[in-house]
């Protein structure tokens, strides 16, 4: 029986009984389970509770969280660091405490000794013993998040292994289907949402977007299914930006903080950049005392690359330029011809025709 007709077959609206019905014991004549009703006593009880979180402000113990990000963004390396954080209870990136957690990691993307030795560098570089019996990873399958038989194989893998925080990396490597289809889309994530409510537990799903889009790619059933949606946005200087899109549970939305990764032979570490280290970055004006805006719009923008407002905004945010001063490089960057603007045609017809940014020229790039 496949996970959609299992909920099907425990409620009268499968969409209802997916997103908001946890079982729970009726506590008075007027609620039961056979008409799938929460009655205003249970709902009183339901709602005193706080939620809980995995990880401080990000991460629910149940739910789904998606962690966005552009190819050789180091959105890979960020949810491996997460994950050994969470395994030993330690603050996620310095910033968000996290509760001991035990860690299924389904790696779709990358061949095992890759992702093997980009685990033993992770680990070495945060001082976490690699024999970490809270880290676990499933070898030897290939999910498919578009097939009833898959998922109910991920179920029985994740009971195996006890483990409370899940993370599928990529979704686009584990769904065999078409992500602008809304229909098979639906029914993937009111599936996934089933899992994490059967099993109590949190699925982070590693996700790419794409150039023209922030966040996420595909059908908005995404963002509609998840708790929140996590971001990076590469930056061209070595360094990447960190961000909180959207957060059902916290008022943290646009949250952010800028990172660098620091790889070699041995090991990996993700240096959370300070405020007064930003001193040192080629984009800051040591004279003015200041970010440089157009400097810092420069190293963001690539020539290959698309980017958003939204996309712009979160760096300079990031780095304290106001929206203001942005505004005003980018008009002066766009006169000098040194970056190009187009309107952004993903956005057209929904009541947003904003733009779209890249640099005019390849050479600029090198020459900055």
């Amino acid at each position: 029986m496949n996970t959609l007709t299992q909920i099907q077959k425990s409620s009268t609206d499968p969409l209802l009984e997916a997103i908001f019905f946890s079982p729970a014991q009726p506590t008075d004549a007027t609620s039961t389970r056979a008409t799938g009703i929460i009655s205003a006593a249970q709902l009183s009880v339901i709602g005193q509770n706080p939620t809980s979180y995995i990880v401080e402000n990000l991460i629910p113990t149940e739910g789904i969280v998606i962690l966005g990000g552009q190819s050789k963004s180091g959105k890979s390396f960020l949810a491996i660091d997460l994950c050994l954080s969470v395994s030993k209870g330690i603050p996620v990136f310095g910033r968000y405490p996290s509760k001991p957690t035990s860690v299924l990691y389904l790696n779709q993307d990358m061949s095992t000794n890759a992702f093997g030795h980009r685990y033993i560098q992770l680990s070495t570089g945060k001082g976490i013993d690699t024999n970490n019996p809270s880290f676990m990873s499933s070898d030897q399958f290939q999910l498919n998040l578009a097939d009833d038989e898959s998922l109910a194989i991920l179920e029985e893998r994740i009971k195996e292994s006890a483990a409370k925080l899940v993370v599928i990396d990529t979704f686009a490597a584990s769904f065999q289907g078409n992500e602008q289809d809304s229909k098979q889309m639906r029914q993937v994530f009111i599936s996934l949402k089933a899992i994490t409510q059967r099993l109590k537990i949190a699925i982070l799903l590693v996700d790419h977007h794409g150039k023209r889009l922030r966040g996420i790619t595909g059908n908005g059933a995404k963002s509609a299914f998840s708790e929140a949606v996590l971001a990076v946005h590469r930056l061209q200087n070595g360094r990447a930006i960190f961000e909180v899109v959207c957060n059902r549970h916290s008022n943290n939305e646009g949250e952010s903080l800028e990172f660098q990764l620091k790889v070699d032979e041995q090991k990996a570490v993700i240096e959370i950049i300070a405020d007064k280290d930003r001193t040192d970055c080629e984009f800051y004006d040591k004279e003015a005392n200041k970010p440089d805006a157009a400097k810092l719009i420069s190293n963001t923008l690539s020539f290959q690359d698309w980017k958003t407002r939204k996309d712009i905004e979160a760096v300079c945010k990031a780095n304290e330029i106001s929206v203001k001063q942005m505004d005003a490089a980018l008009k002066t960057l766009i006169e000098d011809g040194r970056v190009k603007r187009m309107q952004n045609l993903a956005q057209t017809g929904r009541g947003n025709k904003g733009h779209i940014y890249r640099l005019a020229q390849m050479e600029l790039k090198v020459a900055a």
